[in-house]
């Protein structure tokens, strides 16, 4: 097979449909496997979140303060941030569970032959989670699937053709779509990805001349209840 994410765009309407649940099944699978006793700890998981704490979202908290002292960006923006993780972060209870998690599956890393799923790749983020962690890196898929790609598929992925995939989502694994209070949760999951690529990227310019798809951008619709979450849940 190949990268479905390389596949998609040829795709017509019903194999896509056909491809996503069978994704759905595979990850509602991996969600009911119980994680290997023994296995390390994983770092550098996309999302700044520590599931060994009592306090989860700590972690987060600290690199949201650092990030309010970058230069070109609004400090403001960032306290705002920290109020929102800070106001919601026991909506994150229940998040030390012992079933596994992806860790990072987007359609780069999800094989297709013929229409036909094959294969999960890429488990070396795969950890002890709450599912709802996976739902977040999909979600971010559909609405960013650009940054999601190697540079020569970039022009032919677009948004759009993603758009009916949290509905099949939905559809094909409701329960993944069950948690109590999974707007707040899927709040939380993607200001922590989105701060650790700041702190990694910061912006070298004015924001005016930052490109739209730059973390602190990505981070700043999340606060301000623009992002593809308010639109997909």
């Amino acid at each position: 097979g190949a990268p479905l994410a390389h596949q998609w765009p040829d795709m017509a309407p019903g194999e896509r449909r056909s491809a996503v649940r069978q994704v759905a099944a595979r990850l509602a699978a991996l969600h009911g496997t119980e994680a290997p006793t023994d296995l390390p700890p994983i770092k550098g998981a996309p999302q700044l979140l520590d599931a060994a704490s009592p306090a989860p979202a700590a972690p987060l908290v600290e690199a949201l303060e650092r990030a309010a002292r970058l230069d070109h960006v609004d400090p403001l923006l960032l306290r705002e941030a920290i109020d929102l993780v800070e106001r919601t972060a026991s909506a994150l209870e229940p998040f030390a569970v012992t079933t596994l998690v992806h860790g990072d599956l987007t359609f780069e890393n999800i094989l297709c032959n013929r229409g036909d799923v094959t294969a999960l790749l890429d488990f070396e983020w795969a950890r002890p989670g709450p599912p709802d962690l996976d739902l977040d890196i999909l979600l971010r898929c559909c609405a960013y699937p650009q940054l999601h790609v190697g540079a020569r598929h970039e022009a032919r992925t677009h948004a759009e053709d993603y758009a009916p995939v949290p509905g099949w989502l939905l559809e094909d694994y409701p329960s993944l779509f069950a948690i109590p209070d999974l707007l707040d949760r899927m709040r939380i999951y993607s200001l922590a990805f989105d701060v650790r690529e700041l702190l990694a990227f910061p912006p070298a310019a004015d924001l005016d001349g930052v490109s739209p798809l730059h973390p602190y951008h990505r981070l700043a619709r999340v606060v301000e209840r623009r992002s593809y979450l308010d639109t997909f849940l």
